[in-house]
């Protein structure tokens, strides 16, 4: 919830045109927003559908972030705007994480900074941790801050944020 205005995010398996006429099916998540400011005539506002399977889905008060990627790429996360008083979302900048950001909790805004954390394995096997922030003061154009590799070999498990802080197990 963001003020009168209820965000659902729900995993679906839909048919969509194929290349040559036929139907094709893919995994995605449909993002929708519903004004409920009068309970007795809730109103659809928008519904996006964003593919790929097994999306991350983070929110703040402004932002919606979806993080798509497979067990070894990496994760495209699409910056959708939240903030109107009425339910309406507008779609923003994508911002390419080093690696496949394994859930919600990988993912945080402190004012206009982006942090995310993400994995992958490296071409000698070995797994590893990238930390990296974003400057969310235009979202249309994220700008990278900074990046830092961490638990080099390690697999991640365990992160929470903690305002400009960052724990990771």
């Amino acid at each position: 919830m963001v003020g009168d205005v209820l965000y659902i995010a729900s995993q679906n398996y839909r048919a969509t045109p194929g290349p040559q006429g036929g139907e094709v099916w893919e995994w995605g998540s449909q993002i929708t927003s519903v004004d409920l400011s009068n309970l007795d005539a809730p109103v659809v506002r928008d519904t996006f559908w964003l593919p790929g399977y097994g999306n991350v889905i983070q929110a703040t008060d402004r932002f919606l972030f979806s993080a798509t990627g497979g067990w070894n790429t990496a994760s495209t996360i699409q910056i959708i705007d939240i903030s109107s008083p009425n339910g309406h979302m507008r779609r923003l900048g994508q911002i390419t994480a080093a690696g496949r950001v394994p859930d919600k909790f990988k993912m945080n805004l402190d004012g206009d900074v982006f942090t995310v954390i993400s994995q992958a394995v490296g071409s000698d096997g070995r797994w590893f941790t990238s930390l990296q922030t974003f400057s969310l003061e235009n979202p249309i154009a994220p700008a990278r801050l900074g990046q830092l590799s961490i638990a080099p070999g390690e697999q991640v498990f365990a992160t929470r944020f903690d305002g400009k802080k960052c724990y990771v197990v």
